[in-house]
C-alpha cells in the first residue's frame, strides 16, 4: 500500500508530465486563444462603457488643447450616493496651460485633478469618457505626484519620497505631458515648502512648458506665479460658501465647483470641527492661527517695503540691461500688493 508521500510524489510527477505535454503540443494555441479572449474582453468592456448614460466620444486635435466640458470622475460618481458635481477645464488652445488649484480641505481638489487624468487616459485608450464633451491633443505621458507615504525599507522619509518623485517628473516631462502635483512641499517647513513649490512650478511653466495641474495651500505661490506668467498660469479654486454663526464660529458648505481665482484660506479649523475635535482645542487653534497669520502678513509687508526701496535705489543708480529686470520685479511687487 502506497504512503501519502508516495501519492503526493506521483501526483506531482503526473502534473509535471501534463504541463510538459501542454507546453510541447498546445502552448502556442492556448496563448493565442488567451490573447484573443483578452482582446475581446477589453473591447466588450469599452463597448459597455460607451453605452452608459452621459458618456461621449472624445475628439482628438493636432494642437495642444485639453478641453473638458462637464467632466466627471468615473468611479466617484458610481460609488457615491449623492449627485456628482461636474467640472469643466481648458488647458492650452489659447488658454493657460498650467492651473494652480486652491480651496478648502475636503473641497474636492484632488478628485477634480484625478478626473482630468482619468478622462485623458480613457480617451487615449479608445474609450468613451464621462463628460458632455472632450477635445484633446495626444499626450505622451501623464505624470503624478499625489499622496504622502514614507519608504521604510529604503530609509526614506515622506518628504524624501516626495522630492525623489518630483525629480523624476522634472527630468522626464515634455511639452506634451500632463503633470499633476498635489500639495508639493507640505512635508517640510512652511517657507521651505513654499520655495520648493514655487521653483518647481517655475521650471514646469517656463522651461518644460507642459500642461500642469498644481494643488496647493500656499496662496502666495499661486498669486506670485500668475502675476509673473499671466498667459501661462491661471489660478482656480474649489468654490464654497462661508456662514458665520452667533457663537463666532464658521460653517463651510462645499460646492465642489471649479471657479476662477484664489481661495484665501483652507479652513483647517472648520474641517477639524467636522472631524469631531473638541471645541476647546479648536478655540485655542483659532486664536493661534489668527496670531500667526497677522505675524506672517506683517513680515511679508515689511519684506516688500525693504525690497521696493532696494529696487528703487537700483533704478536710480544703474542703467542698461539691468534696468528692465529691476522694473519687472518692481511691477510684480506692486501687483501682488494691490
Amino acid at each position: 500500500m502506497c504512503s501519502s508521500g508516495c501519492v503526493q510524489a506521483e501526483s506531482n510527477k503526473a502534473f509535471a508530465s501534463f504541463l510538459e505535454e501542454i507546453a510541447r503540443k498546445y502552448y502556442s494555441v492556448l496563448r493565442d486563444t488567451v490573447n484573443k479572449l483578452a482582446t475581446a474582453d477589453c473591447l466588450l468592456s469599452l463597448a459597455l462603457v460607451a453605452l452608459q448614460d452621459n458618456y461621449v466620444r472624445p475628439s482628438f486635435t493636432n494642437d495642444d488643447t485639453l478641453d473638458i466640458v462637464d467632466g466627471r470622475h468615473p468611479m466617484a460618481e458610481v460609488l457615491r450616493s449623492d449627485p456628482f458635481v461636474p467640472n469643466s477645464i481648458q488647458m492650452g488652445g489659447g488658454q493657460p496651460r498650467s492651473k494652480i488649484i486652491t480651496g478648502p480641505n475636503m473641497g474636492g481638489k484632488s478628485c477634480c485633478v484625478r478626473m482630468v487624468a482619468l478622462i485623458a487616459i480613457m480617451a487615449q485608450i479608445g474609450s468613451y469618457v464621462p463628460a458632455s464633451s472632450v477635445k484633446l491633443g495626444l499626450l505622451d505621458s501623464i505624470q503624478t505626484r499625489m499622496g504622502a507615504s514614507d519608504d521604510l525599507a529604503r530609509g526614506r522619509s515622506t518628504f524624501m519620497v516626495e522630492m525623489s518623485e518630483t525629480s523624476e517628473i522634472l527630468h522626464s516631462a515634455t511639452p506634451n505631458s500632463l503633470v499633476i502635483l498635489d500639495e508639493l512641499g507640505r512635508g517640510t517647513a512652511t517657507f521651505d515648502g513654499m520655495a520648493i513649490a514655487d521653483a518647481v512650478l517655475h521650471q514646469l511653466v517656463q522651461t518644460t512648458k507642459c500642461k500642469t495641474l498644481f494643488i496647493t495651500h500656499y496662496p502666495l505661490v499661486a498669486s506670485g506665479l500668475e502675476s509673473r506668467f499671466p498667459l501661462d498660469v491661471q489660478n482656480l479654486h474649489m468654490s464654497y460658501e462661508e456662514e458665520s454663526r452667533i457663537d463666532g464660529t464658521r460653517e463651510i458648505v462645499f460646492l465642489y465647483r471649479l471657479t476662477s481665482g484664489i481661495a484665501p484660506e483652507s479652513f483647517g479649523i472648520e474641517c477639524g470641527r467636522l472631524a469631531g475635535l473638541p471645541e476647546s482645542i479648536l478655540a485655542v487653534a483659532s486664536k493661534r492661527s489668527s496670531k500667526l497669520q497677522r505675524e506672517v502678513e506683517e513680515r511679508t509687508r515689511q519684506n516688500k517695503i525693504c525690497r521696493t526701496v532696494k529696487l528703487i535705489h537700483q533704478l536710480l543708480t544703474t542703467t542698461g540691461i539691468m534696468t528692465a529686470g529691476v522694473l519687472d520685479e518692481l511691477q510684480t511687487i506692486i501687483r501682488t500688493s494691490l
